[in-house]
């Protein structure tokens, strides 16, 4: 349903951000990328739906339901965000308008999309999405900073499926949510996952949530995909260096002194793999050559010692 074919991205200063990242996604799956800040995680999720800073180079292809869509005028662009694909940004107080009313942001999103319905209609429908999210439909009626952070992410979600797309993104949605916003957030990719029958691809660090929602996992280092494979695989057994100590800093009651080594200041680029001044495993080889991808133990692994 999802393909993603060599991906990279090329930032105004001619900063690499992210190179020859290539995953799919089924319908009805959740495909989470995780890593660190600064892996690439979020630039890889706006460069599917082409928000990414002026004079950005995207490389690589993306097919939505055979749809090639780095190729689209941006006119046709326009019409994928919020149709074909929704998009459930990390804050949200920043992502909805503080002087609109939250009614007003769906019925933006109507009449970006040329719905000629009438307005009973489109507030039923926006009632639909209301039940949906958990949130009392009156809520339609109040202004985003009358709602907590919680609420917002709901509000969101329920945006992010008026037009019912296909692949649903989800930039950190558990972010700064207590644990009960969190549970209901995570509920809500479980729900859309059965009644929307969308593909997600999440954006976190988070391993509780990956382990909570995730089907597939695809571990990121510098821009680079270094495992890919089950979610169970990839948490329950890691191959690569840098998973395997990514998984160990979880917090772990009978478990101390875990961590991934600083970057040395003197290695922070390396000609070959971003994680060989890091790695525990390197060799000689590893700042030289940048691994490929290769099967290994039913996942994908980019590593020469594995």
């Amino acid at each position: 349903m999802i393909k993603v074919e060599d991906l990279t991205i090329v930032y105004p200063n001619g900063f690499k951000a992210v190179q020859n990242v290539s995953f799919k996604i089924e319908e009805r799956e959740v495909f989470a990328l995780v890593g660190e800040s600064g892996c690439g995680k979020s630039t890889t999720a706006h460069a599917l739906i082409r928000l990414l800073p002026k004079g950005s180079r995207i490389y690589g292809k993306f097919f939505l339901k055979d749809r090639e869509i780095f190729s689209l005028k941006e006119s046709e662009m326009r019409q994928v965000r919020g149709k074909d694909i929704g998009m459930v940004f990390q804050d949200p107080l920043n992502a909805l308008n503080p002087l609109v009313k939250i009614k007003d942001h769906f019925f933006e999103v109507f009449a970006a999309h040329k719905v000629k319905e009438k307005k009973e209609k489109l507030l039923e429908r926006i009632k639909f999405l209301f039940d949906f999210i958990d949130l009392p439909f009156e809520k339609v009626n109040a202004f985003p900073f009358e709602l907590s952070g919680g609420q917002r992410q709901r509000v969101m979600f329920a945006l992010a499926l008026v037009m019912n797309p296909s692949l649903l993104i989800l930039d950190e949605p558990t972010t700064a949510l207590d644990v009960l916003a969190q549970k209901k957030v995570l509920g809500l990719i479980e729900k859309t996952k059965r009644e929307f029958n969308s593909a997600a691809l999440i954006i976190t660090h988070d391993m509780g949530v990956v382990n909570k929602v995730a089907d597939k996992v695809a571990v990121m280092y510098k821009g680079m995909i270094m495992e890919m494979g089950n979610k169970d695989k990839i948490l329950y057994e890691p191959i690569h260096p840098y998973t395997k100590l990514l998984i160990s800093c979880v917090p772990k009651f009978d478990i101390h002194d875990l961590f991934i080594p600083e970057i040395p200041i003197e290695d922070r680029d390396v000609e070959g793999c971003p994680f060989a001044p890091r790695c525990p495993l390197a060799k000689e080889r590893c700042f030289k050559e940048k691994p490929s991808i290769k099967e290994v133990a039913g996942r994908k692994v980019a590593c020469f010692e594995v």
